[in-house]
């Protein structure tokens, strides 16, 4: 990391973990595309299903009190999280090895080359992916399968990943934009012309 002149060692492994609130952005900004490019995955959270909100909703129902000296605050759910780790840079290097011993074929490779070329080419597209997407690709497939239980990456990662790897790394044109279309539905008709 670099501040001014001043460039600082950061401890190994490094994750940065960043959340956006798509409303009352007043004091954010959006980061420009070259930016946005250097994160490997920008996954889009929906709202629950009823049936998860009615669970978050019991839950918080049974958090109690949190009491300090005479008063008391109800308790949220940032309340019961514990100081603990829930793991160690040890364990997760580890993993990070186990990750990179998932077999990648030339196969899976081709296809992820060629989704990045497509979003490319696209005439609703006007910036397509980097070569950082393909790489995003291939490297989160791999963490994928062994969340699965698989030594190998299948064409399912590559689907299941490309909207989160892909979606942040495209620009559609005016056009498009005008036409009311979105950048999940494009890349969706890419998906489907690869099939």
């Amino acid at each position: 990391m670099t501040i001014g002149n001043t460039t600082f060692k950061l401890p190994v492994p490094f994750v940065v973990i960043a959340t956006q609130n798509p409303i009352e952005q007043s004091g954010t900004f959006e980061l420009p595309e070259a930016q946005l490019d250097r994160f490997m995955l920008c996954h889009r959270l929906h709202y629950p299903a009823r049936e998860e909100e009615e669970r978050i909703v019991q839950r918080n129902l049974t958090l109690g009190l949190a009491k300090e000296g005479r008063g008391a605050l109800n308790r949220t759910e940032f309340d019961m999280v514990g100081d603990a780790p829930v793991g160690s840079a040890e364990g997760l290097v580890e993993v990070m090895e186990r990750v990179h011993e998932v077999h990648v074929s030339e196969v899976f490779l081709k296809h992820a080359v060629e989704l990045v070329h497509r979003t490319r080419k696209h005439p609703k597209i006007e910036i397509g992916c980097s070569p950082r997407a393909g790489i995003a690709l291939a490297q989160s497939a791999r963490a994928r399968a062994l969340l699965r239980g698989r030594a190998y990456a299948v064409p399912e990662d590559l689907f299941a990943l490309a909207e989160d790897v892909c979606l942040h790394r495209m620009r559609l044109t005016y056009e498009a934009l005008a036409e009311g279309l979105t950048g999940a539905q494009v890349l969706k008709e890419i998906l489907g012309s690869m099939g």
